[in-house]
């Protein structure tokens, strides 16, 4: 545990959504949510487009930001439009 005020203030501050770690965390998750849901949808057949969409954006928009490597972004991507375009 810190010490220092200014470093107990970080921490405080960091643990929000507010801060930096909070709004990563809050970002890869709702990446991971979005990948669940629609492996989910191709497991059921369904050819649901705008929801393989937004998961694309969400998954590029993680690897601009740096909260997953880019490289990993593209191939979670790429798997992904695998499996959507086999149904």
């Amino acid at each position: 545990m810190a010490n220092h005020t200014a470093t107990k203030k970080r921490i405080r501050r960091d643990e929000n959504i507010g801060g930096a770690r909070g709004r990563n965390k809050s970002a890869l998750s709702t990446m991971r949510t979005s990948i669940k849901a629609l492996r989910k949808s191709i497991e059921n057949a369904e050819k649901n487009v705008e929801l393989f969409r937004k998961t694309q954006s969400c998954i590029a928009r993680c690897g601009r930001k740096r909260i997953v490597h880019p490289a990993n972004a593209d191939r979670k991507i790429e798997r992904l439009a695998k499996l959507f375009n086999k149904i």
